[in-house]
Parts: C-alpha cells; sequence; structure tokens
C-alpha cells in the first residue's frame, strides 16, 4: 500500500525478525520508564516466540455508534447538605439518563480507524479483530479506503490472540509500529492488560475461540465496505446489526 508495506512482501509471506530488533527491546528494557519498561517487555515475549513477521491481508476502520450524554460532572461535590442533594439529583439524572440511552440507543457514527479485521492469506476469511495501539503514525489510518486496493499488515504473533505490528523500512528490516490485541464485545483494549502472564492465562481460551462478528447496534460495517455511514443504528429498535458468524 505505501511505505509501511513494500509490494515485495505479498499477504502470506514472511520476513524474519533482525537480531538488531531483540538488541533494541533489551536496550529499551534497561532504559525506559515504567510504562515503556511494560511495553518492551511485551515486545521481548513476542519476539522470543515468534522467529518471523508474517504479512496478513486486512480490512481496517469501521464505523462505531457513539452514544450522546453520560458526562459526568467534572469536579468535587464537597461534604456538606446542599452538595449531597445535587448529588442525589445527579444520580438520580445518571439513572434515568442511562434508561433512556439504553432503549433509545441514539448518537453519531464515527470513524474508528485503528480497528482491524485480520484475514486468511490463503481463504480470505476472517481470523480475528483487533485494537491497535500506535507508536508512531498509523499505518492504516487513513479515513476514506478504496475497497478495490487490498491492505496488508506486518504481523509478529498469534493473530488469534495478540502481536506486533511492524512498520517495513525503505532499507528492509521491519520495526515495530504498534500493538495489536484482539477485540471482543468491547471496542477498547487496554495495552497495560496484555502483559506477558495476562496472555499465558488467556492465549488457551482466545486460539479455542473462532472468529465472529458481535451483533451490537453500536458496531457499524467497514469503512472498506461502507464509505458513507449507516442509515440505521440510531436506536435500540431499529439497530444495525453485521453477520453474527462465518
Amino acid at each position: 500500500m505505501d511505505q509501511y508495506s513494500l509490494p515485495y512482501y505479498p499477504p502470506g509471506s514472511s520476513i524474519p525478525v533482525d537480531a538488531w530488533l531483540h538488541t533494541d527491546i533489551q536496550q529499551r528494557l534497561q532504559s525506559m520508564n515504567k510504562r515503556g519498561r511494560t511495553e518492551a517487555e511485551l515486545d521481548a515475549y513476542v519476539a522470543q516466540r515468534f522467529p518471523a513477521w508474517q504479512v496478513f491481508p486486512v480490512k481496517s476502520g469501521r464505523w462505531r455508534l457513539k452514544p450522546y450524554g453520560l458526562v459526568d460532572p467534572g469536579g468535587s461535590w464537597g461534604d456538606d447538605p446542599i452538595s449531597l442533594i445535587f448529588f442525589v439529583l445527579y444520580l438520580s439524572y445518571l439513572v434515568g439518563w442511562f434508561v433512556f440511552w439504553s432503549l433509545a440507543g441514539f448518537g453519531r457514527w464515527i470513524k474508528v480507524p485503528n480497528v482491524i479485521q485480520i484475514l486468511d492469506p490463503a481463504t480470505g476469511r476472517p481470523i480475528a479483530e483487533h485494537v491497535v495501539d500506535w507508536r508512531v503514525t498509523g499505518l492504516l489510518d487513513k479515513p476514506d479506503l478504496d475497497p478495490n486496493t487490498p491492505q496488508t499488515i506486518t504481523f509478529l504473533g498469534d493473530p488469534r490472540v495478540c502481536g506486533l505490528v511492524g512498520r517495513v523500512t525503505p532499507q528492509g528490516p521491519v520495526t515495530i509500529a504498534g500493538t495489536a490485541m484482539r477485540r471482543d464485545r468491547k471496542w477498547r483494549a487496554r495495552p497495560k492488560q496484555w502483559t506477558p502472564q495476562s496472555i499465558e492465562g488467556m492465549a488457551r481460551s482466545l486460539i479455542a475461540t473462532p472468529y465472529r462478528e458481535y451483533s451490537s447496534y453500536q458496531c457499524g460495517p467497514w469503512l472498506q465496505d461502507s464509505p458513507e455511514p449507516p442509515k440505521g443504528g440510531r436506536t435500540w429498535w431499529k439497530r444495525y446489526k453485521p453477520p453474527t458468524a462465518y
């Protein structure tokens, strides 16, 4: 597609992990702050278990229904009786609004570019859906995508669980561009929850769980399949339902 996925690495091909990548990870383990070390620990865990990057075809970006409302007060309520009354009234408002929001479910459709669907290079069937936490400019973050242009990512790891998304440099080596975490019913995947220890505990279950598109009125079609936002999906009764299985 561009400098991030060179044409001489077609879907299904593999690229051996360079020794310098392991060296870079070890240097970051020694020199980074707590957050940086946590990131480097995940990199080391994946790079030690997978010797080569794999090139997968993908779909990227999809529509999501973002509900209105549910705004917090943004400050302290204090400990006096008047503040307590306002706090109770606010809680009542939240309960009422949540009930109404659950039934109406109104909002606006927004583009979510950092969600990808990894496809089997041989069959084109979906393997899993991931949320990508980019460390550099996202390589699949274009809001308007040509459905006739094939997209690929360079992936290190198990696409059924999680992995690293690579950026192919003009010189050939692959650098780490982001972390891909398998998505379930929730839209967001928190990077801090994807530690080597948690992956060890989740991997068997995730590998055994076949891919499915969750039926959710908040989950719209892929941008490649639908350049325009869905016309339905703004209420509980007229919600957009994607296919539930493949």
